[in-house]
């Protein structure tokens, strides 16, 4: 049974357990694509999917340096040519970071941050917000570039993300 009274006392932390759970979702629907289907690439979108969640992976570990937390990628080589079982650990690692930190209660903090030549101390949820909107927008471009293939893309949404919380097991949304 899900504990409902504490995803309501941590919404950041659910906030983040959903974006965990939709970049996993991602990974495992790309886990069926052929080399093809995962090097392919529409207009509009980042790149290929494979470009795409190597930057995915590298700008969650961007954001965990940002907020001070140990984030080196560990790999020598390009993360584009990781496997999705290494890109999946490395989301795995970097989402249970982020959980962390949301549940943490850590609000009064603020961060610094360089844009444009201006450094600004921005508050925690700010940045969250900046990785699931970055995320979101990405995870997107992926399941664009599954459908115009003709492929089911998962739905990755906070609605499935509650029914899957909810679903009965052995069911799956």
């Amino acid at each position: 049974m899900i504990d409902t009274d504490a995803l309501n006392r941590q919404p950041l932390g659910t906030l983040m357990l959903h974006h965990v759970w939709a970049n996993l979702r991602i990974l495992a629907a790309c886990q069926q694509l052929s080399a093809d289907h995962f090097d392919a690439t529409l207009p509009g979108t980042f790149g290929t999917i494979r470009t795409t969640l190597a930057h995915l992976v590298e700008s969650e570990y961007g954001y965990l340096r940002l907020l001070g937390l140990p984030a080196s990628l560990p790999t020598t080589g390009p993360v584009d040519q990781l496997t999705l079982d290494q890109l999946e650990v490395l989301l795995t690692q970097s989402g249970a970071q982020l959980v962390d930190l949301a549940q943490s209660g850590a609000s009064a903090a603020a961060y610094a941050v360089t844009a444009h030549g201006t450094t600004w101390q921005v508050p925690l949820g700010f940045l969250l917000a900046q990785v699931v909107n970055h995320a979101t927008e990405h995870r997107t471009n992926i399941t664009t570039i599954m459908s115009s293939l003709g492929i089911d893309a998962p739905e990755t949404s906070p609605w499935m993300y509650f029914l899957a919380l909810h679903a009965a097991p052995g069911s799956a949304p």
